[in-house]
């Protein structure tokens, strides 16, 4: 069975598979879909390789689009991507306790010198663990708690997610009050230039001039506060998709989810996030695990089964037991354990 882990809003449990929850239309991105576990890792590697050597090349192309900051953040954030390994761990933890229930065969081969009539003589013995109550809740515990870490991961994504598109829209409306800046600097230039020209030619008094001239060095402040402004939200948009950020950046068109309707009560708020949060949904599979968890030593109380199987190996001619094997079925009960 292919395990399934949502890197795009959230996700849930359902039938021992995970399910995308739909929060806000933000999902309907195309880049948001779910991937099978054992491709993750490989599909994260091949495209932070081919983001970081794109990226680049395509800097100067075209602006930056809401999409592609959401992708870049998804494929080269750190904790995007710490968050897809855990997700990989998880599923071999999980395929791991699995084989609890597989067969533990052990193969012993015994030589057994001797001197005297008898000559040398050999053993093989098969040893196989049937039944171990402790298996049973031991592997429910590590099913939980590798759903658990699938939905914490897919909630980290998430997460990584919402602040490239908030580090996005910051950056966004940083620029665009820096250009609004520099517009209105051209402005009170030429607006001091103007008064100068009407002052020399008698028609102003020199009030127009200096106050022209205050107004010319409050737009220079205010223009290079907010150059700077947008130099850092550039620079924090850089740091978090881990790719160099080159301004203007393309504006957002259609893809900012429709305000909540007016109908919806805050109790139905609050019931539909707790139904689709996936860092709730974890919490819940880690009650789970915890309590199965505790249930491990009740089945101590139960013996662990062993079936062996022993074969003896002698050379012609030499006496032994009318049947060369023999079968034994142990019951092993665990009395203490400090």
């Amino acid at each position: 069975m292919t395990r399934a882990v949502v890197i795009s809003l959230g996700g849930g449990i359902s039938g021992g598979r995970l399910r995308a929850f739909r929060l806000m239309d933000i999902a309907s991105f195309q880049f948001m879909h779910v991937l099978p576990v054992k491709a993750l890792s490989r599909r994260c590697a091949l495209g932070a390789a081919l983001t970081g050597f794109l990226a680049p090349l395509f800097a100067g192309a075209a602006p930056l689009t809401l999409e592609e900051a959401v992708r870049l953040a998804l494929a080269r954030n750190e904790r995007a991507r710490i968050a897809t390994e855990r997700a990989i761990a998880a599923q071999a933890r999980a395929d791991r306790a699995r084989t609890f229930f597989f067969p533990d065969v052990t193969l012993i081969g015994t030589y057994t010198p001797t001197t005297g009539r008898y000559p040398r003589d050999s053993s093989t013995a098969l040893q196989m663990t049937l039944f171990d109550g402790r298996f049973f809740p031991l592997y429910r515990a590590a099913a939980r708690e590798a759903e658990a870490t699938l939905l914490e991961s897919a909630d980290e994504r998430r997460l990584v997610a919402f602040e490239a598109a908030g580090a996005y829209l910051v950056t966004l409306s940083a620029a665009q009050v820096s250009e609004a800046a520099k517009r209105r600097q051209s402005l009170a230039r030429e607006t001091r230039e103007d008064a100068e020209v009407r002052f020399k030619a008698g028609l102003v008094s020199s009030n127009d001039v200096t106050r022209a001239t205050l107004e010319m060095a409050t737009a220079d402040q205010a223009a290079t506060r907010a150059a700077g402004d947008a130099q850092v939200a550039a620079l924090q948009l850089s740091y978090l998709l881990d790719a160099p950020i080159e301004l203007p950046l393309a504006p957002v068109d259609g893809n900012i989810p429709e305000s909540l309707s007016p109908e919806l009560d805050v109790e139905s708020l609050v019931r539909r996030a707790v139904e689709h949060r996936p860092d709730l949904a974890a919490s819940l599979k880690r009650v789970e695990a915890a309590e199965a968890a505790a249930e491990e030593p009740l089945w101590r109380w139960l013996p662990a089964i062993t079936a062996t199987g022993r074969y003896v190996l002698a050379e012609p001619g030499v006496p032994t037991v009318a049947e060369p094997w023999s079968a034994t079925l142990a019951l092993t009960w665990f009395l203490f354990d400090g």
